[in-house]
């Protein structure tokens, strides 16, 4: 046959040859959709026009060309919607005209004018500060579209990254409309004050933050799509909008019921298009079973966070483990659409490869433990309350929720929770905390205390440390003037707080806790570390509270000027007579007060801050036994060697020769110099 009957007989190209061969007349749907991604155009080299090792395209390489998710052919992929431009605009714009008269309907209706103000309250703490995580939401939609591995993909995440916008836009108009009905609710317009400090937002502050480093493209699927955007979804639309029903709120429900259909859209083609890639190569289950045990923890933080604020908020509210149930159910549902389970063999049934059937799955090691929770797992061994060998410190470990039930302390508290989530109840006030934040009770108290979360896999661990008022006083010693001068603190309920746990108090803590196994180290640097928690709980921003429970809980002010006087007078020979005569008290009066405020008589304080202030000379200044002995006051250094030995454990040259020339903690700063 010669060439002119072969050309005779070829079939003419369609202008949809493109598309490959699907043997068909391709669907506007794909017309529209296909190809239309610029790096990832056909005979490429790179993802952009450059030199290949430019940083733009060793990104594209990195988190996309070389991802752990992987398919041969992408564009087979379809958005369940087939959702193009003109379908998308026409759908939103009648939502748009609906959700307008809605708005504008109530507004002449005058219906934010009787709300309660509880309820506004909540408004003002769940509804308006979301524009904030719909923006970082926003971010990581469009972040997937431009690196996805395919325009079908990219297509889908612009429009979900559309949804968001107009969903903060809502959100926005919802917000002027409060504003203006209730022009005196001044909570109204402190929404970023709330994102950046209200404690139950802050998990999913982190939590989205986070999300925005997940460079790779699949990763970015997974922690936000199939996810965490499930969870938060699940409790800023769903469960907002239920309460706001019970709240008599027609409005926020009507607007959040019509914003959850976007969300279910994004949800259909996100779960989608993870069943696609499982099925396309089973491989990438691994990787997606991976990703999300890695970020289904950070959500449901986020989602617990969130539940603790819807509950403690509204009246009539939602109870917060049902709340939190239902974000986990969320999630467990996104998970199942997307054919995803931790167990891999059951994650989408598609047939295995060759390859398959002869190895085993691959899992990533796992991350690195928390230091902290290490030694919480040390501690508490056994289920229930833990003793160790400090005076005053108990480990708790559960592995299970406990039923509420009281207890009492007996001093100032400070309580730490590594896993699992806590409530207390002082006085009908309640109190959430888990490992981002710190309980501190100021005084001894009768409370209710409930564990929320634990379980044999993730058991509940929490730490208690009573810490004797006195120890906060001899750390206030070298600021009382400025202490005098800033008060107490201002609100009338001061039993307790709760405060975010980091940086340099954690720090603290861990320093603390690795002393308790060797006695040499818990008899010499455990009371240096406590004094250290001390210190850095006084640095934040609690701290009036603590200082009230220190020196202003009962009419302390001549015990206030009595501190002040030792700490002018410590060096000379001064006696409990002549300080009461000073602060102007009889010295029983004195003696009576000092030892209820600060638990300790005065004599026994002078004592310890002469001793102490002796330890800080002679480890900084380098100064002997008789030297530090005059200079604290003692009569004789024979005296002196024995009030130090007995109060130390040690003698003094011996101790100080442990510790000079060494860096260690003081938190007593002295202004001594040598002569």
């Amino acid at each position: 046959m010669d060439d002119s009957a072969s050309r005779a007989k070829a079939k003419p190209l369609r202008t949809w040859s493109v598309f490959g061969e699907i043997r068909r007349m391709p669907s506007e749907y794909e017309i529209v959709t296909h190809e239309v991604n610029y790096t990832l155009r056909k005979r490429r080299t790179a993802a952009f026009e450059l030199n290949p090792t430019t940083p733009a395209n060793m990104w594209y390489l990195t988190y996309r060309d070389k991802s752990p998710v992987q398919v041969e052919q992408w564009n087979e992929f379809r958005d369940p919607d087939e959702m193009t431009y003109r379908k998308y605009v026409t759908a939103q714009d009648e939502q748009e005209s609906v959700m307008k008269g809605v708005l504008d309907q109530y507004e002449r209706t005058g219906h934010d004018r009787d709300i309660t103000a509880r309820w506004l309250d909540t408004l003002a703490h769940l509804l308006i500060p979301t524009r904030y995580p719909i923006h970082g939401l926003q971010m990581t939609q469009a972040y997937l579209g431009t690196i996805a591995p395919s325009s079908y993909i990219t297509n889908c995440a612009a429009f979900s990254a559309a949804d968001l916008l107009r969903r903060g836009s809502l959100i926005a108009y919802r917000t002027r409309q409060l504003q203006l009905a209730r022009p005196d609710s001044h909570v109204l317009v402190e929404a970023r004050r709330i994102w950046e400090a209200d404690l139950g937002w802050q998990p999913a502050r982190k939590a989205l933050e986070t999300a925005l480093i997940a460079y790779d493209w699949a990763e970015c699927l997974t922690a936000v799509n199939l996810v965490l955007r499930p969870a938060l979804d699940e409790i800023l639309l769903g469960q907002v909008a239920n309460v706001a029903r019970k709240n008599r709120d027609d409005l926020t429900w009507l607007l959040l019921t019509n914003l959850a259909r976007d969300s279910a859209r994004a949800a259909r083609w996100s779960c989608a298009l993870a069943r696609f890639a499982i099925e396309r190569n089973p491989d990438n289950a691994s990787s997606f079973v991976r990703w999300v045990k890695k970020w289904r923890a950070r959500a449901e933080d986020a989602a617990g966070g969130l539940a603790t604020l819807l509950t403690s908020v509204s009246s009539p509210g939602q109870e917060e483990l049902a709340t939190l149930e239902a974000a986990r159910n969320a999630i467990a549902a996104s998970l199942e659409a997307a054919g995803i389970s931790e167990d891999l063999d059951k994650s989408v049934n598609a047939p295995k490869s060759p390859r398959q059937t002869t190895t085993s799955p691959q899992y990533v090691a796992p991350l690195l433990s928390d230091p902290l929770v290490t030694l919480f797992e040390k501690y508490a061994v056994a289920p229930g309350a833990n003793p160790c060998h400090w005076t005053g410190l108990t480990f708790y470990r559960f592995e299970s929720p406990v039923a509420p039930h009281w207890d009492q302390t007996g001093s100032l508290a400070f309580c730490i929770v590594v896993q699992g989530r806590k409530r207390v109840t002082i006085n009908g006030r309640r109190y959430f905390f888990d490992p981002s934040n710190y309980f501190l009770i100021n005084r001894a108290t009768r409370l209710q205390a409930e564990i929320l979360e634990g379980s044999p896999a993730c058991p509940f661990l929490s730490m208690i440390l009573q810490i004797p008022a006195a120890a906060v006083a001899e750390v206030l010693i070298e600021s009382l003037p400025g202490l005098e001068a800033q008060g107490a603190a201002d609100e009338e309920e001061t039993e307790a707080y709760v405060s975010k746990f980091d940086g340099d108090l954690r720090d603290a803590v861990i320093r603390f806790l690795k002393t308790l196994d060797d006695d040499s180290e818990r008899r010499l640097l455990g009371p240096l570390f406590l004094r250290e928690i001390v210190f850095r709980l006084l640095r934040q921003e609690q701290a009036p509270r603590l200082v009230t429970a220190a020196l202003y809980g009962k009419s302390s002010r001549k015990v206030f000027a009595a501190i002040r006087y030792m700490q002018s007078e410590f060096k000379r020979s001064i006696t409990i007579d002549e300080i009461a005569r000073e602060v102007g008290a009889s010295t029983s009066t004195l003696a009576h007060s000092f030892k209820e405020i600060i638990g300790v008589s005065p004599y026994h304080f002078l004592k310890q801050l002469r001793l102490e202030r002796a330890r800080v000379l002679m480890i900084r200044e380098g100064w002997g036994v008789a030297e530090a002995a005059a200079r604290t006051g003692y009569a004789s250094p024979s005296h002196f060697v024995k009030a130090f030995t007995s109060y130390f454990g040690e003698a003094p040259s011996q101790y100080a020769n442990q510790f000079r020339g060494k860096p260690t903690l003081n938190v007593m700063e002295t202004t001594e110099t040598r002569p």
